[in-house]
């Protein structure tokens, strides 16, 4: 055993004596006369402002380190490579004793014994004597790829000057060895700027990024189903939810008849998600007294029972309302109310004896609609409503009459089937001129229960309308002649406490060229019929179709004009507002086709919250429908500035990032719906509430 032990012994002593072989200190001793310690750029002062001992190591290889122990510190080492043997100078603090020397190839000499404390300012010589170093080269490798993982992962990085391609957050470049500057960046978010150092060949260099937003969610929540608009902008209606940059915001609220509120606050995006209650608009208000003959008839504005004539009622509403009044024996009046802020409008009416509106054999149901809602209808010589009236009449013919004050009366004659229910479009009351009675019939195949709306064009005539089908699906064209026409906020428009500034100012348009406009909304069945499927959320064929984007339309238009040979297109701004209006047989209505919404549209206070199917109120003096309300509808134009100049054939600018919308829809209050009123939005946006009609 005892030999066993000895021979292990004998192994590990040769082993230390191998591994020490290479580094040899020869000689070490006090160089007193040597004053390099103390003289000029020599002198390098320890961290206790004491002059350094200086060790100067002759040796024949370089790439040699020194260590003292923590306590005492190297201080500096330099080669000086003119001296021959090579010198490398060690400064280290006094008090020095040991001096540990490394090498990566000749291995080290640990814990040196110097045999003495170091003393400041003097200077010692090491005698180092070491092996060979053997040299190997091999070929080393220049590049390496860096690799960027980034959030957001749309997110661009430019590295080097040249911006990279990203994929799904992921941007990759071969770079050589060397140190680059890169910047990352990406909509809404705050610039990353870096510096990487690209060292190592055997293996990729990946650098995560993860921008910092400049937006936050932010939801607004608005009283009473008000519009909510930030910075100008309408954002929705109730409440909104989206993100929004930092900095300051101006919100408001808007409704129909009230004053917009508004709020002003900072969004600091430190803060996070935020809630933001809006503040509501205030009722625009007036009153009205209600009187007829004779007296306690039942009032109803806008459908609500408000009491019993004669009565004055206070806190309505400014604007139109539907006036009712009923009772018992008497035939329903109805008629229209505009309500003014602190005035007191009057309403009277002579109730006329007996029951047009009881069902009784030999009666049918009529709807009478005058070109002037403003004026009065008569019924054989009996007034029993303003603009439109339905009830039942006797069957026979019957004397019908639109009277206007200064105005001659517009008299026909309509034969009323018992039985049946028909329509009856009579004409405005006459500036100057002999009057006349005409005789008025509904078009054929009118009657029982299917309302049939007789044309309205005038000058246009059935042969100058367009009727194309594609895939069994019909639809209309009408044309509209060229003329002049004022565009924006006209005197009819202004009288809307909303007017917008985006209509302003009013300018004369001029048209120069004759152009079709679809008659309705494209509706979801003919969309289907061109490219298959049905976008919209709830699909009705007859519905308007919706959910779609400008830039759907325009495919849409492609489609329909490769099956069809033609050339249509999306009406421009001016050709849309001309044929609301009417085009040159306009009455200078507010709304197209009247100054009654509720006749034309389907909108916020009729709809139920959904769309209906086309062509179900009155269509406008051209024979177009639902140009106000349902849906709104895209126009080819980018958004402008209006100007005061007269303008031929306006177009908006094509480089413009939004395009217009006009017309509103189902969920619109009555002011969205004017025919001057403008929006817009991005042309990739969809949307429930926007479709569009085709032009030629």
């Amino acid at each position: 055993m005892t030999r066993y032990f000895l021979l292990l012994l004998f192994v590990f002593a040769a082993s230390v004596n191998v591994a020490g072989q290479n580094l040899v200190v020869k000689k070490f001793f006090h160089a007193e006369r040597d004053g390099t310690a103390n003289r000029g750029s020599t002198c390098i002062m320890d961290q206790n402002d004491e002059p350094c001992a200086l060790i100067k190591v002759r040796t024949n290889q370089r790439g040699f380190t020194f260590d003292a122990g923590q306590l005492l510190p190297i201080e500096k080492t330099e080669e000086q490579t003119s001296a021959h043997p090579l010198e490398i100078y060690v400064w280290v603090q006094s008090g020095v004793k040991r001096l540990s020397i490394g090498h990566a190839q000749l291995g080290n000499l640990y814990d040196y014994d110097l045999g003495t404390a170091l003393q400041p300012g003097q200077t010692y010589i090491l005698e180092l004597v070491s092996g060979e170093v053997q040299t190997v080269v091999k070929q080393a490798r220049s590049h390496q790829y860096v690799v960027f993982q980034l959030t957001p992962p749309n997110a661009v990085v430019t590295i080097g000057g040249e911006m990279l391609e990203t994929n799904d957050g992921i941007a990759r470049k071969l770079m050589k060895m060397g140190k680059y500057n890169y910047t990352v960046q990406a909509p809404n978010y705050q610039q990353e700027v870096g510096r990487i150092e690209v060292n190592n060949p055997d293996e990729k260099h990946v650098v995560n990024v993860t921008l910092k937003p400049n937006f936050t969610q932010v939801t607004l929540t608005a009283p009473d189903g008000a519009e909510i608009w930030v910075n100008g902008e309408r954002k929705g209606t109730g409440s909104w939810k989206g993100n929004l940059n930092g900095g300051d915001y101006l919100f408001e609220t808007k409704k129909a008849s009230h004053r917009d509120a508004q709020l002003t606050k900072t969004i600091d995006l430190s803060e996070g998600p935020q809630t933001i209650q809006l503040p509501a608009p205030t009722p625009i208000l007036g009153d009205a007294d209600f009187d007829s003959k004779p007296a306690m008839a039942d009032i109803y504005i806008d459908g609500k029972k408000v009491g019993q004539t004669p009565q004055l009622v206070s806190n309505l509403l400014v604007g139109s309302h539907t006036v009712k009044l009923v009772r018992s024996g008497y035939n329903d009046y109805t008629g229209n109310i505009t309500i003014k802020e602190g005035e007191t409008a009057p309403f009277s009416a002579t109730l006329i004896k007996g029951s047009l509106s009881e069902t009784a054999s030999g009666e049918g149901e009529v709807i009478l609609l005058c070109k002037s809602l403003t004026a009065d209808i008569y019924v054989d010589g009996r007034k029993v409503g303003t603009g439109r009236w339905e009830g039942k009449l006797p069957a026979g013919k019957h004397t019908v009459s639109c009277r206007a004050l200064n105005f001659k009366n517009a008299d026909a004659t309509i034969e009323v089937v018992g039985g049946q229910k028909k329509f009856f479009q009579l004409e405005a009351p006459i500036k100057g001129g002999k009057a006349e009675t005409r005789n008025i019939t509904t078009p054929p195949n009118g009657g029982g229960n299917t309302i049939q709306y007789p044309d309205v064009s005038n000058t246009n005539t059935a042969s100058d309308n367009l009727v194309f089908k594609v895939n069994g699906v019909e639809f209309t064209m009408v044309k509209v002649k060229a003329g002049t026409f004022t565009m924006g906020a006209t005197e009819e428009q202004e009288n809307n406490v909303f007017i917008n500034d985006r209509e302003k100012p009013a300018h004369e348009v001029t048209l120069t060229n004759d152009y079709y406009i679809g008659e309705t909304e494209v509706t979801q069945a003919l969309w289907k019929a061109v490219i298959g499927s049905n976008p919209s959320i709830y699909k009705y064929d007859n519905h308007p179709v919706n959910q779609i984007c400008w830039k759907d339309c325009l495919s849409f238009i492609k489609m329909l004009n490769k099956k069809l040979g033609s050339k249509f297109r999306l009406p421009t701004e001016a050709e849309w507002e001309y044929a609301a209006r009417g085009g040159n047989q306009s009455q200078g209505y507010k709304y197209s086709g009247s100054n009654v919404l509720e006749n034309v549209a389907w909108y916020s206070s009729n709809s139920n919250q959904m769309i209906h199917d086309v062509k179900t109120k009155s269509p406008n003096e051209l024979g177009l429908y639902d140009m106000s309300g349902n849906v709104w509808e895209w126009c080819q134009d980018g958004f402008r500035e209006y100007s005061s100049s007269s303008v031929t054939n306006p177009t908006g600018p094509a480089s413009n990032k939004y395009r217009i919308y006009r017309g509103g829809g189902w969920s619109s209050y009555d002011i969205n719906c004017r025919v001057s009123y403008r929006h817009f939005d991005f042309p990739d946006q969809r949307s429930s509430l926007i479709g569009l009609r085709l032009a030629m």
